[in-house]
């Protein structure tokens, strides 16, 4: 009988399976703020009878400004509108989503502006009023296929349009994700190797 005298043939099929298998699992980077998949290049602006705007020109890694829909703004609008900042959730940005955040308006308070999020298209109320802010942060997580955004609506388009901040915005993503193919694949290398080592043993 030959001497297995090569490290990588004295392990056992035990340590090479576990190996294989921590390979074809690949690891996710957490992302931090609004880049890497979450990069605001990524969100999408919808405005329904609103003028207003994610302001992305003067976003931060953590933050940024979405504007309702207002006269000042341009254009003349009446009526009631949103101002919609979304993002679809793929596996790569499935995760646990952590925000704060402030509101202004200098509108009628508590009647002409809101803001808050949105989670498969239903609408999370955050505030209305003037000042108001998170007194600990919005957690909660996102899957593969879910749609999530930010959305700042008005009531009448004029007196001042609703300013919505999202600060210290992250979302730790999932640590590790199984490839099915990738995994199917590693395990007939198992089974090939394992098969060449039998093989070689009995020369």
């Amino acid at each position: 009988m030959r001497l297995l005298t090569h490290p990588l043939l004295q392990l056992s099929l035990a340590t090479v399976t576990t190996v294989a298998v921590l390979t074809s699992l690949p690891s996710k980077v957490m992302a931090i703020g609004f880049s890497g998949d979450y990069a605001t290049s990524n969100w999408t602006t919808t405005n329904t009878n609103a003028n207003g705007y994610a302001d992305t020109a003067n976003a931060t890694t953590t933050s940024i400004d979405i504007i309702g829909g207002d006269i000042s703004n341009s254009g003349i609008l009446s009526g009631s509108g949103t101002t919609d900042w979304t993002i679809p959730i793929t596996s790569a940005r499935a995760g646990t989503l952590s925000f704060t955040w402030n509101y202004g308006s200098l509108d009628t308070p508590n009647s002409n502006d809101l803001a808050g999020y949105l989670y498969n298209g239903n609408f999370t109320l955050l505030a209305s009023l003037d000042g108001q802010a998170s007194s600990s942060p919005v957690t909660f997580s996102l899957n593969s296929g879910d749609t999530f955004g930010f959305r700042v609506e008005t009531l009448t388009n004029n007196g001042g349009a609703g300013a919505l901040s999202v600060t210290n915005f992250n979302v730790q993503a999932v640590p590790f994700e199984f490839d099915a193919t990738a995994g199917i694949v590693t395990l007939g290398a198992i089974w090939g190797v394992n098969q060449w080592r039998k093989n070689w043993i009995k020369k």
